[in-house]
C-alpha cells in the first residue's frame, strides 16, 4: 500500500499546479491514464496534457526517483510510454508533448483500467508507492466492469485518484477511487479550469520539505489544542452563489471544526461573522463560553443569500469583533479563519481589509471552496506562507477532509505568537 506521505506529496502536487513551488524528492512510480475520447475538444485535450506536465513537474524524474508512465483510452487503451523509458522531466514532458488524441467514441475505462494495473506489476518497481492517476469528462461505457477493474487494481496495492471534468456522475468517480473517497476524487466544470482543482488536504509541502507532524487523525489535532486559549473568529460566506444545503454543510464542519478546540471563558473563545452583501456579527467573543453553547449557536446562522462582500467581514472582525469592547484578550492569539466560495465584490477593500488585519497581529487562514473561487485573492486574505494558511476544497462535501489539519495549524499558531500590535 501506498504510504500516506507520498499521498500528502502527489496532493501537494496538485497545489503545486496552482503556483505553489513544491518539489518532491521521494520515490515512486506514478501512472498517469488520460481519457482522450471524442468528447473531449482538441484544446481542452491541450489543457490537460498541460495540467498533467505541471504535476509532473513538482516531481523529481529519475530512475531512482519517481518514474511516470501513461497510457490513453476511449475505445480501447493506447500504450503511450512505460516506466522507464523516460527518465528526465524533459524527456517525460516531451512524450506528453507527443501525444495525439483518438478520438474514440466509447468511454471504456476498464480497459485503460486494467492496462495500467497491468503495466504497474509488470513495470513498477518494488519497495516503492504505485500511484494511478485517472482523468475523465465521462461515464464509462462498461460500469460494472469498470468497477471490476479498479478493484482489482487498489488489491495489488496501487493508490487511485480520479480528477472528473464536467457533469459527471461523482458515484462513478468514487467507484474507481481509493479510499477515503474524499482524498482521492476531484472534479471541476472545465478542462481550464483544472489549475484551480487545489489539493483536499490544502497546500501541503512533501514530507520532507516542510512539517512531518501534520495530523492525518483527530487525536493528533485535538491534542494540539488543548491548554492553547486563543480568540478565534470566523467569517462565513453566506452569499447567493451558496445553495442553501452547501451552507448547511459549511455550517456542520464549522461546529465539528469548534468541537476540536478547548472551549472555556479563559481558554479558547469563538466568535462568527456571516457576510454575503452587507457582513454582521452573528455572536461575538464574549457570548458563550460552553462548547455546546458554541455549536448550538453556530447552527442556527440564518442564510440570506447576496453579493460576496469579504472585505466587509475583515472590517467587522477587525474593528468590532476583536476588540476591547467585546472583551477581547491581548496576551493570547488571535486567529480568524475566512470561508469563501466566490470571488469578492470589491478586490481592492478585500486586499486593504486583510492587510490591515493581518497587521494588527491576527493570525488569518482562507479556505476557498469550488472552482469559482480566485487564487490570488486568497492569498492576499491569508497570513504568509499561503502553503500553510490557504486551503482549497473542490466543494462543501469535502470540507471535512482538511477539518484536522486545519484545527492543527489553528491551534499551532499559539506556540508562535500572542496578541495584538
Amino acid at each position: 500500500m501506498m504510504k500516506a506521505g507520498l499521498v500528502l506529496c502527489f496532493l501537494a502536487a496538485l497545489s503545486g499546479a496552482q503556483g505553489v513551488n513544491i518539489s518532491c524528492s521521494q520515490p515512486a512510480d506514478i501512472f498517469f491514464l488520460l481519457d482522450d475520447s471524442r468528447s473531449i475538444w482538441t484544446v481542452y485535450f491541450k489543457n490537460m496534457i498541460t495540467f498533467v506536465k505541471e504535476l509532473v513537474g513538482q516531481f523529481d524524474i529519475s530512475t531512482t526517483s519517481t518514474r511516470i508512465a501513461a497510457s490513453t483510452f476511449s475505445e480501447g487503451n493506447k500504450p503511450q510510454f512505460q516506466f522507464g523509458d523516460y527518465n528526465t522531466l524533459a524527456e517525460v514532458n516531451h512524450a506528453f508533448d507527443t501525444i495525439h488524441q483518438s478520438n474514440g467514441g466509447s468511454t471504456q475505462t476498464h480497459i485503460g483500467l486494467e492496462f495500467a494495473k497491468n503495466s504497474i506489476s509488470q513495470k513498477g518497481r518494488p519497495g516503492v508507492p504505485h500511484i494511478l492517476i485517472v482523468i475523465t469528462d465521462g461515464a464509462s461505457s462498461n460500469r460494472s466492469e469498470t468497477v471490476k477493474a479498479a478493484n482489482a487494481t487498489r488489491s495489488e496495492g496501487t493508490e487511485i485518484m480520479v480528477i472528473g471534468v464536467g457533469s459527471l456522475d461523482r458515484t462513478q468517480l468514487e467507484e474507481i477511487a481509493s479510499k477515503p473517497v474524499s482524498d482521492h476524487v476531484f472534479t471541476v466544470r472545465q478542462f481550464p479550469q483544472l489549475s484551480s482543482i487545489g489539493s483536499l488536504v490544502g497546500q501541503k509541502a512533501c514530507p520532507d520539505l516542510g512539517p512531518t507532524d501534520m495530523p492525518m487523525d483527530q487525536a493528533v489535532a485535538e491534542k494540539e489544542c488543548q491548554q492553547k486559549p486563543a480568540e478565534v473568529v470566523f467569517a462565513l460566506d453566506k452569499s447567493s452563489s451558496i445553495y442553501i444545503l452547501d451552507f448547511k454543510k459549511q455550517l456542520t464542519f464549522v461546529s465539528d471544526l469548534i468541537k476540536m478546540f478547548d472551549i472555556g471563558k479563559d481558554k479558547t473563545r469563538v466568535a462568527i461573522v456571516s457576510f454575503s452583501t452587507n457582513a454582521s456579527v452573528e455572536f461575538h467573543l464574549d457570548e458563550y463560553y460552553l462548547k455546546k453553547d458554541v455549536t448550538d449557536r453556530t447552527e442556527k446562522i440564518l442564510y440570506t443569500g447576496g453579493n460576496t462582500n469579504t472585505g466587509a467581514a475583515l472590517k467587522l472582525v477587525n474593528g468590532s469583533v476583536l476588540t476591547s469592547e467585546h472583551g477581547v484578550r491581548s496576551n493570547v492569539p488571535h486567529v480568524v479563519i475566512v470561508i469563501t466560495d466566490g470571488r469578492s465584490q470589491k478586490y481592492l477593500d478585500t486586499q486593504a481589509q486583510a492587510k490591515a488585519l493581518k497587521n494588527s497581529g491576527a493570525f488569518v487562514f482562507a479556505i476557498g471552496v469550488g472552482s469559482s473561487v480566485y487564487d490570488q485573492e486568497l492569498k492576499d486574505i491569508a497570513s504568509a506562507p499561503s502553503d500553510q494558511f490557504v486551503f482549497e476544497t473542490t466543494g462543501y462535501d469535502a470540507l471535512p477532509s482538511i477539518k484536522n489539519i486545519l484545527a492543527f495549524r489553528a491551534c499551532e499558531q499559539t506556540s508562535q505568537a500572542s496578541g495584538r500590535r
